[in-house]
């Protein structure tokens, strides 16, 4: 399982779409509710899925309540040949419950953008974007600009807020309960399709 952590409009949901197409999404824009949200992983988790956790994420507080719900959340049996060879693998001598069950293996991904890159992200958000993502995303708003599609842009203010209260993850996220931390630092952006959607981004 993995939860994401940054500023809105900073590009997770693009990222999710890019780098985690196989995953369950789960992302509150959509579900509009944190318990939907809640309830729709572990429902994906106990049928064996692989999922991601797509929202701000800015507290440790939060972050660490996602945590004990994905740990308390029963997983499948594994088939048997799969947990045969699990068993066969391990180097313990004495049994483990895990060994016929899927594993829960909790990453942490962090988006570190600068607040100036997050805004103008912010500023281009949804130009041209596919319609599963627009979808995803809640739908377009207004239609067309200028011959341009786009989706509802996130208002400044929650941005600013953001940056001002996030509670950043401490390196290798082990206080918190997660198995591996990895900083994304650079902007996420799925390619350009053509020079315009380039000279409307700057």
């Amino acid at each position: 399982a993995i939860l994401l952590l940054g500023p809105p409009a900073s590009g997770k949901s693009t990222y999710c779409h890019t780098h985690l197409p196989h995953h369950t999404r789960i992302n509150q824009d959509t579900l509009k509710t944190l318990p939907k949200c809640q309830q729709a992983a572990i429902e994906a988790l106990k049928k064996g899925e692989s999922i991601v956790i797509d929202a701000t994420n800015a507290t440790s507080k939060l972050r660490q309540e996602w945590v004990s719900l994905l740990r308390s959340c029963p997983l499948p049996s594994l088939p048997p040949s799969a947990a045969a060879a699990a068993a066969a693998s391990t180097t313990t001598t004495t049994s483990s419950p895990s060994s016929s069950s899927f594993s829960l293996l909790l990453k942490v991904i962090e988006f570190l953008p600068l607040k100036p890159a997050t805004l103008h992200l912010n500023s281009f958000r949804g130009i041209n974007l596919d319609a599963a993502i627009v979808q995803a995303e809640g739908g377009r708003e207004g239609g067309k600009e200028g011959g341009v599609d786009f989706l509802r842009r996130v208002p400044e203010v929650v941005i600013h807020t953001f940056y001002k209260y996030v509670e950043s993850v401490r390196e290798g996220g082990r206080e918190e309960g997660f198995e591996e931390h990895v900083q994304v630092r650079e902007v996420v952006l799925r390619p350009f399709r053509n020079r315009r959607e380039a000279h409307l981004f700057g």
